[in-house]
């Protein structure tokens, strides 16, 4: 099945990534959204946040999407998305580096064995890349299920962690049960869009997120409420608005539908809107 993986590391503790997985690469990237929205309403470090797009996702593969987080004199996350090819079970050995620039990389998906062989073999190709002495505890480090090794540089680290499908499908079970009723319900008449286009463009434009276009005593709107916002606004007038609310420019968000969907032929305005109704 085609599920998301987010990928994620702090400035604090470089050897232990994050990762979780979901259906949509929506999914995901609200899942970022949150985490810098409850980060910026703690205010910890009281300094100015900077949220940058990667433009570049070409490169690793299948990289979706990356968002640089960062905040106070030298704290950062990185988070990336990538999307993947996967079965209930399937295991993956994920490469990542830190210190020169932080990034990741997804070198196996398979059996427990076959990804902890890539991991050995990961860390031995470093070992020999940077001429290191494997037996040498300080700099080269393989444990049952990661590795680490210095190269005098950066820490090259692999993980091996396991894809369960009911840890992503159960969370989201009571969720998905009440949207799918309501959504069905208000759209019993014709409207301009499916319900998962209002569904996420509520998710996007909507919801509770200081410094991004709403207020610390906002009160949510009712899907209702959002269907007939949408449906009396232009296309263009959505999607501009859609791209203020998060503080980006509506270049970057072209380009990161067209790296999903791909470039159209003949680019229309709310061409990304009637694409997406359509699949």
């Amino acid at each position: 099945m085609k599920v998301f993986l987010l990928c994620s590391l702090n400035d604090e503790n470089y050897r232990r990534p994050c990762f979780e997985f979901f259906k949509s690469l929506s999914e995901a990237h609200q899942s970022v959204i949150d985490y810098i929205a409850n980060d910026i309403k703690d205010d910890k470090y009281g300094a100015d946040r900077e949220i940058k797009y990667v433009m570049d996702i070409s490169f690793p593969k299948n990289r979706r999407m990356r968002i640089d987080y960062s905040y106070g004199n030298e704290h950062f996350l990185v988070f990336e998305v990538f999307e993947i090819q996967v079965s209930d079970g399937d295991f993956l050995c994920i490469f990542h580096h830190a210190y020169d620039g932080v990034g990741f990389c997804i070198e196996k998906i398979g059996t427990f064995e076959e990804c902890r062989n890539q991991m050995l073999d990961s860390a031995a190709q470093t070992a020999n890349d940077f001429d290191i002495d494997i037996t040498d505890d300080d700099v080269f480090e393989v444990n049952e299920g990661d590795s680490c090794v210095d190269t005098g540089e950066e820490w090259h680290m692999c993980n091996v962690v396991q894809f369960k499908v009911n840890e992503i499908m159960q969370n989201d079970e009571e969720k998905t049960k009440s949207d799918k009723s309501d959504s069905a319900e208000l759209n019993k008449n014709v409207h301009k869009y499916d319900a998962e286009i209002y569904e996420e463009l509520r998710d996007y434009m909507y919801g509770s997120i200081p410094g991004y276009g709403s207020s610390s005593d906002h009160v949510e709107t009712s899907l209702e409420e959002i269907i007939k916002d949408i449906d009396a606004s232009p296309k263009h007038e959505i999607f501009k608005n859609l791209c203020n609310y998060h503080g980006i420019a509506p270049s970057t968000v072209e380009y990161l539908y067209e790296s999903i969907w791909g470039k159209p032929k003949d680019k229309t305005v709310g061409y990304f809107l009637e694409k997406k109704s359509i699949n």
